[in-house]
């Protein structure tokens, strides 16, 4: 059970997940495709990006570049501030390339996605964490959905910069 509820909270058991991406799906590809293992891409929105924010603290060398969309930090009461602030403690350095992006208008009385999202760039680039890199991104007049595609292309273009 998740702390704080009364019943168990199905989540999607990122860290099994992220288990089999480092331990199965990346060696596959990267051994049948020509893949470069040092510019591996993690894209994510929503509950995918707070999938990539828990790459980035639990295995911050898999992905050179993670482009991390509208984070569902309000998951386990905003149980990933907790992550970063145990990671902090024991990292120095945090090598990758991180593109957060929000929409202006993922904010209301019960929702603070972009709230959380600030305040997660801000606590990102006060650590200095040496080989780290930020660029955070408030798209305006866009909602949760519709930030999804601008954030993805902008966020590959930087990515993908030479």
């Amino acid at each position: 059970m998740t702390e704080g509820f009364k019943r168990p909270v199905p989540n999607g058991d990122g860290g099994n997940f992220l288990k089999f991406i480092k331990d199965e799906l990346a060696p596959f590809i990267e051994r049948e495709y020509r893949a470069d293992p040092s510019k591996r891409i993690l894209v994510g929105h929503s509950y995918g990006g707070l999938f990539g924010l828990l790459a980035l603290f639990e295995a911050p060398d898999l992905f050179n570049t993670l482009i991390i969309g509208s984070p569902t930090m309000s998951y386990g009461n905003r149980f990933m501030f907790q992550c970063e602030e145990a990671f902090a403690k024991e990292h120095k350095q945090l090598p990758a390339k991180v593109y957060l992006y929000v929409g202006e208008l993922e904010e209301d009385i019960k929702v603070t996605t972009m709230t959380d999202t600030i305040r997660l760039a801000a606590i990102l680039q006060g650590r200095k964490y040496e080989g780290f890199s930020l660029v955070k991104h408030v798209f305006l007049d866009q909602n949760h959905c519709e930030v999804a595609a601008p954030g993805f292309q902008w966020g590959l273009k930087y990515a993908l910069k030479k």
